[in-house]
């Protein structure tokens, strides 16, 4: 998929989501997750993805004292899928869902405390690169 550098309009790109949340449907979440970082990695693009694995170890770990369960879960409650590393300094929080899938209240407070400018719900992998555009990121 090639960038042009043409900037669509704010209704252009409403009706090419709705395309790819239809394409999308179905989807896990974690295929999504695949294909973003597939995209991320090709483009050299750095990025943290805690899995969720450790969310689950923390909340299922006998060996932790629930006070250390605690102080673990509230330094990552609603820390996105994905925060990405511009070049440029600037980074970019994308929070994956499938096409029905909602925020939870961690992720919505999240959002707000980094601004909201700085954080993005990406449905497909089409949204990904919609989100890269955004940033002038050439795909």
């Amino acid at each position: 998929m090639a960038y042009l550098g043409k900037k669509k309009k704010a209704g252009e790109m409403l009706k090419s989501a709705e395309v790819i949340d239809k394409r999308a449907e179905g989807k896990k979440e974690c295929e999504i997750q695949k294909e973003c970082e597939g995209i991320l990695n090709s483009l050299g693009i750095r990025f943290i993805h805690i899995p969720d694995i450790v969310y689950r170890m923390c909340s299922r770990f006998s060996k932790l004292k629930v006070w250390e369960k605690a102080e673990i879960s509230k330094y990552l409650k609603g820390v996105p899928d994905l925060i990405l590393f511009i070049n440029d300094g600037r980074f970019i929080c994308v929070e994956l869902k499938r096409t029905s899938g909602t925020q939870q209240q961690g992720q919505k407070k999240f959002s707000r405390d980094v601004g909201e400018n700085n954080y993005h719900i990406v449905r497909s992998r089409d949204g990904l690169v919609d989100v890269l555009r955004t940033y002038d990121i050439v795909i």
